[in-house]
């Protein structure tokens, strides 16, 4: 039981990984990464954690709705992302850890544009930043992914 939680752990934060790097190379998340991710789920699942896992993926339908509503704001890489995630560590720590990883990205977002209104000649306008979401959602997911297994 506890090497299956180390090696869903270990499997967990390299799919992070790997999604944070194709994220800010390529501003794409390829659906293989996003089912790796997802896999991890299946690693140690239990009947006791399945319904957290599956409202776990439900996180994702806000970013659906956003994405709908909002053309070229979200990319589909993210919400799935974010639904595959959401099916390996349940919804509580999916939720927190979308919370957290967009503050940080809006974070990042509002200093970039503060330096670049300083030190560029032109300015990209905040709303039109680009930003690779996988890293700092994966900031959020693995902080609360380790307080989850800390608990």
């Amino acid at each position: 039981m506890l090497a299956d939680a180390a090696f869903q752990t270990a499997w967990f934060f390299c799919a992070l990984a790997l999604a944070s790097v194709s994220d800010l190379r390529s501003h794409h998340i390829p659906n293989s990464i996003c089912i790796l991710t997802a896999a991890a789920g299946l690693i140690a699942i239990s009947p006791a954690r399945f319904i957290g896992q599956i409202l776990g993926s439900v996180v994702a339908l806000p970013f659906l709705g956003m994405a709908i509503l909002f053309r070229n704001r979200m990319g589909g890489g993210d919400i799935k992302f974010i639904a595959a995630v959401g099916f390996a560590i349940g919804l509580f720590p999916t939720l927190w850890g979308v919370i957290l990883g967009m503050l940080v990205a809006i974070s990042y977002a509002v200093v970039r544009a503060s330096i670049e209104k300083h030190c560029a000649a032109t300015p990209t306008p905040i709303d039109q930043i680009a930003i690779p979401l996988a890293p700092f959602l994966s900031i959020g997911f693995a902080t609360f992914y380790i307080l989850e297994v800390l608990t």
